[in-house]
């Protein structure tokens, strides 16, 4: 920023609830806490606790602040993150996070806020950030070619994933060559954890949508492809914020006496000649695929260090391997043993956080994800399509590619130069100094004003505006000129930026979200003359989804006593304020 003063901003950090997310967002409070600006960091009380405990060096301008947890039916009192639950109890932990939108909304009233970074759970966030004239910005700790995978907000608002099959292959906006897809078994362990009310691709849609900007947990020298695409496809400034790489920390704390245990273990072995198995605080494998796991690093012969949530390895597993094993109970210091010279490669299940921790550390990878086998840094573990399942045989022959096999060589080669720019902390920093002098210059630009709008009223062909007026912190409120019984028979958002209106004939019979009798639909003729007037860019339906979807509230030219039943669905319909302001009946003036 060279000489000039700046203001210190006040940022409030507000991540979804797992240790995968919550790692990087701290990292980047940090530096924004250590460049001068206030950083309030709001989490529950038992993940307050977790990181004030883990990190007594934080800045004294971070603050972690705690948001009680509502709780919900089917929540153990005790879960405050993914890592306390099980997969199928995850959809829970999403609700009561839900219900923090009003603590959240009051502490951006009252706490001066200038920005708040956000998630993609908190689908609520963008709108609540608006009507308080709070500026909003969406973090993705998943890298760029995972977001460019799941698509521009219409569609993930729209009817793309009605199926499981339907994210089993590339999809057609991406115009460059690419594997990113995922396999059935994933889609369907992914759909477990997703809360019945609120998809996670309506979580991501209305996040990306409603935000002013996106930031990436990446950088332009690994994900060049995706990272162009995304401004385009999401229509809005997309800025890569580097890799975020944690600091390797000298913890000392219970583990320490077993972490000088395996450090001494670990010195005593070849360089790059340990292998590393961790499948991340998410995962937990049955007891099935657990004892075909050993039965493959048993028979790989080679040196490892294996992380397990519990201490439930196959029965005399550890003897048998005594010599040359090493197997780490409960949560271990993973940036500091991928850092040993020891290790030569890892096993993972490909979450970004290890996988850039291993990178930056040039190790090779052994993945059971499809994701990272385009950038040929890794062998995948051969799976079963549809219930993920593997044996030893093929786990141990997938990390003999990776850690001494011939054919492995280019693996090994490949990511020992990822270490460049993975390891480079400078040129990562560089891309966070960028977001900072953005939230920095935004917000110097962003000065209050005696003459500044508080509401601008507009109209549905506008569907830009309610985000341009989020973007300057204008409060937006959609005035409907037509009846209510039209704009239900026009129905959702979602139905309106999707797929339901892709031919004539889907106006012309009533719809299934009208509960109450009624003949409201369109004839044919009717559909056909709407359709000559409409832009062939952007429909009519796109610019009724995105004004409703992006508004404050709605306010309908009726009155409840001609159209009751249809202004009381309505609320329930937009998930938003939808308010009667009367028929607006014109006066007879004497014209002259």
């Amino acid at each position: 920023m060279g000489g000039e003063s700046k203001r210190s901003l006040h940022v409030a950090m507000f991540p979804w609830l797992a240790h995968g997310h919550i790692t990087p967002f701290l990292e980047l409070s940090k530096f924004l806490s250590l460049r001068g600006h206030a950083v309030s960091f709001l989490t529950t009380p038992g993940n307050v606790a977790r990181l004030a405990g883990a990190h007594p060096e934080l800045p004294p301008s971070l603050r972690l602040v705690s948001l009680p947890l509502p709780s919900v039916p089917n929540l153990p009192t005790s879960a405050e993150s993914t890592s306390d639950l099980d997969i199928d109890s995850v959809p829970y932990l999403k609700k009561a996070y839900d219900q923090l939108e009003p603590a959240l909304a009051r502490f951006l009233s009252d706490g001066r806020v200038d920005w708040v970074i956000h998630d993609f759970a908190s689908h609520w966030l963008p709108r609540a950030a608006v009507r308080l004239g709070v500026r909003s910005v969406f973090f993705s700790t998943i890298n760029a070619t995972s977001l460019a995978f799941l698509g521009p907000p219409s569609e993930l608002l729209g009817g793309r994933c009605h199926k499981p099959e339907d994210l089993t292959c590339v999809p057609a906006w991406i115009p460059y060559e690419s594997t990113a897809c995922l396999r059935l078994y994933e889609v369907l362990k992914h759909q477990r954890c997703m809360d019945d009310e609120v998809s996670d691709f309506s979580r991501f849609g209305h996040t990306i949508d409603g935000c002013d900007f996106v930031i990436v947990r990446s950088c332009h020298e690994f994900e060049s492809e995706p990272l162009s695409l995304l401004p385009e496809i999401y229509q809005k400034p997309v800025l890569p914020i580097g890799l975020v790489t944690p600091a390797i920390r000298d913890e000392v704390g219970a583990d320490d006496e077993k972490w000088k245990a395996l450090e001494s273990w670990l010195s005593a072995k070849r360089e790059k000649s340990v292998l590393y198995i961790a499948l991340g605080t998410e995962v937990i494998l049955s007891s099935e695929l657990t004892n075909e796991l050993a039965a493959g690093i048993e028979k790989s012969g080679l040196p490892f260090v294996w992380v397990v949530r519990n201490s439930l390895v196959p029965a005399g597993f550890e003897d048998r391997v005594s010599d040359r094993g090493f197997v780490w109970a409960g949560w271990a210091p993973q940036t500091r043993i991928l850092a040993h010279e020891a290790i030569g490669g890892f096993l993972t299940h490909c979450g970004w956080n290890s996988t850039i921790e291993a990178l930056s550390h040039g190790l090779p990878l052994g993945v059971m994800a499809r994701f990272l086998h385009q950038k040929r840094v890794g062998f995948e573990v051969p799976r079963d399509e549809v219930d993920g399942s593997f044996t030893g045989n093929v786990v141990a022959e997938s990390i003999r590619q990776v850690m001494v096999e011939p054919e492995g060589e280019p693996i090994r080669a490949n990511a020992w130069a990822m270490k460049e720019v993975f390891g480079d902390m400078e040129l990562q920093n560089k891309y966070m100094e960028e977001f900072a002098g953005i939230l920095e210059t935004s917000a110097a630009k962003d000065q209050k004003m005696a003459n500044r709008v508080d509401w601008v009223i507009h109209d549905f062909a506008s569907h830009w505006l309610p985000g341009a007026a989020a973007h300057f912190g204008v409060g937006s409120v959609f005035f409907s000129t037509f009846n209510t019984t039209t704009l239900m028979l026009l129905g959702l958002p979602s139905e309106l930026i999707g797929s339901r209106f892709q031919k004539p004939e889907d106006l012309t019979s009533v719809p299934t979200w009208i509960p109450y009798e009624t003949t409201v639909c369109l004839r044919l003729h009717g559909v056909l003359r709407h359709q000559r007037c409409m832009d062939d860019e952007v429909s009519d339906f796109c610019r009724f989804g995105h004004v409703i979807d992006g508004c404050d509230f709605v306010i309908v030219r009726s009155c409840r006593e001609f159209e009751l039943k249809p202004l009381s669905l309505l609320p329930e319909l937009y998930q938003k304020p939808a308010i009667p302001i009367g028929l607006l009946t014109p006066a007879i003036r004497e014209e002259v």
